[in-house]
């Protein structure tokens, strides 16, 4: 019987066989991970946005009347990227001055403007509009695109509003990737 010398395989079997576990742990691990940093970050958005509500409710009690908006244009140096994901349009609220106050001054409700932490870089802040009494906070969500118009929104009667916000609503039981946006609004 004769008997074949396998050495010169061997060494190849072996790094294969390494290196299939390595991916057979990596992959999972990789994927896992990016599932829960897209949910923690909708985590913090949502979380970001009630402080931030319960802010702009107390400058109402205060000031008698809603903080100013702004457009995003005025805080972003990147109008193509803002283009790219729809937000074009889309305002934010007034930091203030000594002259007009907002809600970071003169004084300061919130320290500075809290980022939509689904945009690349951390630069867009989170989206306010308001119509004088009814307001909305929105964040563009996982897929980093603005896909409801706030300001139409607010103009709707309440039945279609409520139908227009939970047709663009994110929802993680979707998945992590699914469409929609995260919002909040005065009740």
């Amino acid at each position: 019987m004769a008997r074949y010398d396998l050495k010169p395989y061997r060494w190849w079997f072996m790094l294969l066989l390494v290196f299939g576990l390595a991916m057979g742990v990596a992959i999972p691990w990789f994927f896992g991970w990016a599932e829960m940093s897209y949910t923690s970050a909708a985590k913090r958005q949502e979380y970001d946005m009630r402080i931030l509500a319960g802010k702009i409710e107390e400058f109402r009690e205060e000031h008698d009347k809603l903080p100013d908006a702004v457009s995003f244009l005025d805080f972003t140096v990147s109008v193509r990227a803002l283009e790219m994901m729809g937000g074009e349009n889309l305002t934010t609220y007034f930091p203030g001055t000594e002259a007009n106050p907002g809600l970071t001054t003169p004084h300061a409700y919130v320290n500075d403007m809290w980022p939509d932490y689904f945009s690349d870089t951390n630069d867009f802040p989170i989206s306010y509009a308001h119509n004088g009494s009814d307001w909305i906070l929105q964040s563009m969500g996982p897929n980093r695109l603005y896909e409801m118009e706030p300001m139409a929104i607010l103009e709707l009667e309440p039945e279609a509003r409520a139908e227009a916000l939970l047709s663009n609503t994110y929802d993680p039981t979707n998945g992590t990737w699914s469409l929609g946006d995260l919002w909040r609004m005065s009740e």
